[in-house]
């Protein structure tokens, strides 16, 4: 009878048990303290609402942490649309918990291609480009689109992935790059240093926050989703990532995204 008992539960599905601490990580977006800065707010909103301690842990790239959350070892993670596409490729176990909102109260964002203040015609004769990670969506995909757009070849143009968005801006500034791209949002906070902006994004689909469904209970995902929708404005105000509210995941969005892009570069994400 009892082998009988333990035969059956071999075929019963697996039941993710609820925990009480989860790791969370984000894309890169500053450096390291600055990452962690701006998404502990929210974290700790978050483990005030769930009784769910939630644990920030830094890795250096988008590739990175999109291989640590498939290996396990993250539970939720902070992701641009193209992580999130790489993710989805390569993993089916992820839900998503909401679509972060920008400033103007949209889940999407722009990515801008911009160039010292003082350079006349900046796309004539480009020397070197200055990318983030060649996963950041604001990085080669970007570059690669708007560039072609123009008549301009990002394979004949030498390029260098120099770390986060704020390290284009600064390496620009410094005259080491001729253009750089970043999220829009970086670019205003360092244009008054000697940048233009040569060149926007289409609206883009927003970051997403995800759950891994092999390491979180359903129960905990629904919890901790539920937590982010419902954040009161006076909290809201006190947050830096996630300051404009969350939406309910749009999945339509991410599939439109994917059709604009064209086929080396899905190979180069799917990598």
């Amino acid at each position: 009878m009892r082998k009988l008992i333990f035969i059956l539960l071999l075929f019963l599905p697996l039941t993710i048990l609820s925990k009480e601490q989860y790791i969370y990580s984000a894309v890169s977006v500053g450096n390291k303290e600055s990452t962690i800065a701006q998404h502990k707010p929210l974290l700790n909103y978050v483990t005030d609402k769930t009784n769910k301690k939630i644990i920030i842990t830094y890795y250096e790239n988008h590739k990175e942490l999109v291989e640590m959350f498939i290996k396990g070892d993250v539970d939720i993670a902070y992701l641009g649309p193209i992580p999130f596409l790489a993710l989805k490729r390569k993993y089916s176990n992820y839900e998503p918990l909401v679509m972060v909102r920008e400033k103007d109260g949209k889940s999407s964002y722009r990515c801008v291609l911009f160039a010292p203040i003082d350079q006349m015609d900046p796309l004539k004769n480009i020397k070197n480009i200055a990318m983030t990670n060649p996963l950041s969506t604001c990085g080669y995909t970007f570059v690669h689109s708007a560039l072609k757009k123009k008549g301009v070849d990002l394979e004949s143009i030498p390029y260098s992935y120099v770390g986060n968005h704020e390290e284009v801006a600064k390496k620009v500034i410094a005259g080491l790059f001729s253009i750089g791209a970043t999220k829009e949002d970086i670019f205003e906070k360092y244009k008054n240093l000697g940048l233009k902006a040569i060149i926007s994004s289409d609206e883009l689909p927003a970051f997403i926050i995800v759950a891994n469904k092999k390491t979180m209970s359903q129960n905990d995902i629904d919890l901790i989703r539920n937590s982010l929708l419902k954040i009161p404005n006076n909290t809201l105000s006190i947050l830096k990532i996630g300051k404009n509210g969350f939406d309910r995941f749009d999945e339509s969005k991410y599939i439109n995204f994917e059709k604009l892009l064209d086929s080396n570069i899905l190979k180069r994400i799917y990598e």
